[in-house]
């Protein structure tokens, strides 16, 4: 079944999309040549809440993106669909359960650290995800996980639940099926969307972008500065107005589409609440905290 999807679906779905990059980035080659090519613009994310990102990207970055960047997201699309186009027919899409130890050094070394809080009282580190509760999520989607506990020196970990249950990694026996069910929830449902959607959003918008556009149009670009800067900043532009403006990844109707073809749609959430909450973070962050 997988050959078959490949071969008379997304092998031909791939190569319209190996041209469909080559004719863009000539496009675009074309409009520099004729000196129709644009800079990039920062403006309002959200008229509620007053922050600016990338609203237009310019003609070198895009070239760039095309070239090193799109072809990778190509890939995984028409190779990777498939396959779990196949796992769904044949009900085998499982997720394994990871690791007390794996799920302590994701939210140790990850973008999740920014989040981190120590709690004296109790001598571990606090993970907070009440800010689940906030969301609307699609029928059938719950995020129950409302909070992680971690201490260092055995890895000890609690997770808390939106009943207001906590289950703890040291239990044995029968209970230990609901401590291994509250991880799952953690790992795939509460944890995917945390990153993204709550935790990093300071670290991934605003500043970097401003950073990044400012950088590009005021700095030599043979200078020692920018030259350590740059590597750092690429493809910062294209990917944080895609997230914001364009909303591929995040832009999730619900519909047949978006249920059974687009599976880097993985968010229960509409492009409007991802966008807002984004806007809301780093406003509180940059600006009402300073």
């Amino acid at each position: 079944l997988y050959l078959l999807l490949v071969s008379f679906i997304y092998l031909p779905l791939y190569l319209t999309g190996v041209l469909s990059i080559k004719r863009k980035i000539l496009y675009h080659k074309i409009k520099q040549r004729l000196k129709f090519s644009s800079n990039s613009v920062l403006g309002l994310v959200s008229r509620k809440h007053q922050v600016e990102d990338v609203l237009e990207v310019s003609t070198n970055e895009t070239i760039d993106f095309l070239k090193h960047r799109n072809p990778c997201y190509l890939h995984v699309i028409a190779f990777s669909t498939p396959n779990e186009l196949v796992k769904l027919a044949f009900r085998e899409q499982t997720i394994d359960l990871i690791s007390d130890a794996q799920l302590a050094y994701v939210i140790f070394y990850s973008v999740y650290a920014h989040a981190l809080e120590w709690d004296e009282n109790i001598k571990m580190y606090r993970l907070d995800m009440q800010e689940l509760e906030q969301f609307y999520l699609f029928n059938g989607f719950y995020w129950e996980c409302r909070g992680i506990l971690i201490r260092p020196t055995d890895l000890k970990i609690i997770i808390k639940m939106n009943d207001g249950n906590q289950y703890h990694s040291d239990i044995t026996g029968s209970d230990r099926a609901n401590y291994n069910l509250a991880k799952l929830h953690a790992q795939v449902i509460c944890l995917s969307y945390l990153a993204p959607g709550l935790k990093h959003n300071h670290v991934h918008f605003v500043f970097p972008s401003s950073v990044c556009v400012h950088a590009k149009q005021k700095l030599d670009h043979q200078s020692t500065l920018f030259k350590l800067l740059s590597p750092h900043f690429r493809f910062t532009e294209q990917i944080n107005h895609q997230a914001l403006f364009v909303g591929k990844a995040t832009s999730n109707k619900r519909t047949l589409f978006d249920r059974l073809f687009f599976f880097w749609q993985p968010l229960p959430v509409t492009n409007e609440q991802f966008v807002e909450n984004v806007a809301e973070k780093c406003k509180t962050y940059y600006i009402d905290t300073g």
